[in-house]
């Protein structure tokens, strides 16, 4: 891409900063159950209910992360993770891990604290400087102009009812998509596919990419990290043989071995460049 291809702009943040996320529906659904007082009783069906699959539906993912406390950052942390608490024992025994989110936002809109939360803390530290690593490892300079400073202060002095109108998610971009963009570019009417992915993903996991995803997780680099092998072959079985959807699990899974290869490497530190940083007030 090098030899063709200098600069490149990308999308990265337009979910976050206008409500594009199902776990933003998945947040409004718990905030109104447990001003109807359903909290406790929902909490209880969470913690009998089976793990939800990578593809389960909003209700599906609420429903588990009621199950995580009565905190709003108790049930965002949830959200965001691909694992449960008892998997994640299994994969890494010896790690303290918390249970909640750090510098959660004082908001009583739980929505807007979850966006909020994002743009400090997700998007500066793990979606653009990933991005940022892909790019240099290509040889290409990325931009994000979503993420601008006057982009993300307009986005976040927009209430959420403004950004998801009519529970939709991404609303306020459908707008705008509808009256600057051709309609065979907009996304209204496309179906949206479900899971974090898409569908492509799981069932080439489980069949094409299996051998090369199996021999990668498996090499050695994700016991170096301090994780269990025998929990990611269980991981990779639990897939293969259709039993749950691990597709996310296990492309999480994969990211962290494809990083830890990378900064094995000599000259990674120099590579790896500045820390990204998004301004938001």
């Amino acid at each position: 891409a090098r030899q063709t291809v200098r600069v490149g702009l990308q999308g990265i943040g337009t979910e976050e900063l206008f409500g594009g996320r199902r776990r933003y529906q998945a947040m409004r659904s718990l905030s109104w159950w447990y001003r109807l007082g359903l909290g406790s009783m929902l909490a209880a069906a969470g913690r009998r209910a089976s793990p939800p699959d990578a593809d389960a539906g909003v209700l599906r993912r609420a429903l588990d992360a009621a199950a995580a406390g009565a905190w709003p950052g108790d049930w965002y942390a949830s959200l965001l993770s691909q694992f449960r608490p008892r998997e994640l024992a299994s994969l890494m025994p010896d790690a303290v891990v918390a249970d909640s989110l750090h510098d959660w936002p004082e908001s009583p809109d739980a929505v807007h604290a979850a966006m909020r939360w994002d743009l400090q803390h997700l998007l500066p530290r793990l979606l653009l400087k990933r991005a940022d690593l892909a790019g240099m490892a290509a040889g290409i300079e990325l931009r994000s102009p979503l993420v601008a400073t006057q982009v993300a202060d307009l986005a976040g002095h927009l209430p959420p009812r403004v950004l998801i109108p009519r529970h939709r998610l991404g609303g306020l971009m459908r707008q705008v998509e509808r009256r600057y963009l051709p309609l065979r570019l907009c996304r209204v009417g496309r179906p949206r596919p479900r899971g974090r992915r898409g569908s492509w993903l799981a069932p080439a996991l489980a069949g094409p990419l299996y051998s090369g995803l199996e021999t990668r997780l498996l090499s050695g680099t994700l016991r170096d990290a301090g994780i269990v092998e025998g929990a990611v072959r269980e991981l990779l079985l639990e897939h293969r043989e259709g039993r749950r959807d691990r597709s996310d699990a296990l492309f999480t899974l994969l990211q962290v071995a494809l990083l830890s290869e990378f900064f094995k490497q000599p000259d990674a530190g120099a590579q790896a460049g500045p820390a990204l940083n998004v301004e938001a007030r």
